[in-house]
């Protein structure tokens, strides 16, 4: 993570404010959204569940259909900038409509979505803008320094959120989360990258040629399927470890909060640590090491045992692990689709992979509550972790290994 050099660079350095700004401000919405309709409209739990699907609809829904208009007009840092300004507008809406009396279950609905749907453009385009600020060889350093800010943030923003919202009211508290996004969306409008050209004719500009290209790449094939069984499998886990902290671990509500947070610590670390690895090991095998490792993660959650004080240590232990070794992967992931996907048709793939890796997690979390209900919180927890163990190791390839460094322009992908 030592990449000094990195930040010599302004259209980085801004870059990498405007995006740890509006990290903190998401950590402010991750408590207030939810608070906001429980204490202020009188959600019930049907209620919140529906808020949260709301706001993860859209990267199901339009995440290839975005790649495939962001790569045909270009101008991908216009998008993420004007997905910035709107996300701003509909999260202020929030506090205006409570400061009149008249914030309404259904509005939070339509802003929930609303910051979905921008949030799939702003995610679609950001790898493309990244890549043309920095160098191919610079991407780990770079996609480090960045995740290491959202460990920061993550940490920092879910306890200071608290405090905003018991001080402030929920809605009050967002009116931050909103300035994070124009702070975002004003150091992007400092910057100018030189972006690849839209697509041209020659290559299709379909919604379906992000996924036509992962079909045709054996390797992307692999890493697609091994990622999003790993997600199915953590989103799994997800849905039901709280509710197994408390009823059949007995911890108190810090407790889990406590255990939890060494997952933020680990994140940090992970990112702290990934250029080093990957020099050390090489951009394949950190990727092959990281993603058996990480879904190896959650065998803690079955296995805690005991007083609650070593349960809890238990817990942290999966979660400091998991951590660690899933900003490894994510880190590795993103470079080898910038190794392996041309520029013209990047927006594409990445709403590909998003639409199968984001689409699997309403997936595994009813999944989980299901097999919970069926044989048990801890046996569901145990095979969640088998799935994500299967999905890491069809990661193990030889041409995912054979992967040692980060060349400079990518690859055409071909077929079996």
């Amino acid at each position: 993570m030592r990449s000094p050099e990195l930040f010599e660079e302004v259209a980085f350095r801004r870059f990498f404010i405007g995006q740890s700004a509006s990290l903190l401000g998401d950590q402010f919405a991750v408590l207030a959204v939810p608070l906001a309709a429980i204490l202020t409209v009188g959600a019930g739990a049907t209620q919140v569940g529906a808020l949260t699907a709301a706001g993860v609809a859209p990267s199901l829904l339009l995440s290839v259909w975005a790649g495939a208009r962001i790569d045909r007009h270009g101008h991908r840092r216009v998008v993420m900038l004007v997905a910035d300004f709107s996300r701003a507008a509909a999260v202020l809406s929030i506090p205006i409509a409570y400061a009149f009396g008249g914030l309404t279950l259904l509005q939070l609905y339509l802003v929930a979505f609303l910051i979905g749907v921008f949030d799939v453009f702003f995610g679609v385009a950001y790898q493309a803008v990244l890549i043309s600020m920095v160098r191919r060889d610079q991407y780990v350093a770079a996609s480090s320094w960045l995740r290491g800010s959202q460990a920061v943030t993550q940490t920092v923003g879910l306890t200071l959120g608290g405090v905003l919202v018991s001080a402030l009211t929920a809605p009050i508290a967002l009116v931050l989360n909103a300035a994070s996004f124009v702070i975002s969306g004003t150091q992007l409008a400092r910057i100018h990258p030189t972006e690849p050209p839209p697509a041209k004719p020659a290559h299709g500009q379909g919604v379906g040629d992000g996924l036509r290209w992962v079909y045709r790449s054996p390797l992307l094939r692999a890493v697609l399927t091994s990622s999003g069984l790993t997600n199915l499998a953590v989103f799994m886990s997800t849905g039901v470890l709280t509710l197994y902290a408390i009823r059949t671990l007995h911890l108190t509500p810090t407790a889990i909060g406590v255990a939890l947070g060494a997952g933020a610590i680990g994140a940090f670390i992970g990112a702290a640590t990934c250029t080093r690895v990957e020099t050390r090991l090489g951009l394949g095998p950190l990727l092959a090491l990281s993603s058996l490792i990480y879904p190896g993660g959650l065998l803690f959650y079955p296995a805690a045992r005991g007083p609650a004080l070593l349960a809890a240590a238990t817990l942290a232990a999966g979660e400091f692990i998991a951590a660690v070794t899933a900003v490894w992967a994510d880190i590795a992931l993103g470079t080898i689709l910038t190794i392996e996907v041309a520029d013209d048709i990047r927006s594409r793939v990445n709403g590909a992979f998003r639409t199968i890796n984001q689409g699997v997690r309403p997936i595994g979390a009813i999944a989980g509550g299901l097999l919970a209900t069926s044989i048990g919180l801890r046996s569901a927890l145990l095979c969640s972790a088998v799935i994500g163990l299967l999905g890491g190791s069809l990661i193990l390839r030889k041409q995912v290994l054979s992967i040692t460094s980060t060349p400079r322009s990518p690859k055409t992908p071909t077929t079996d």
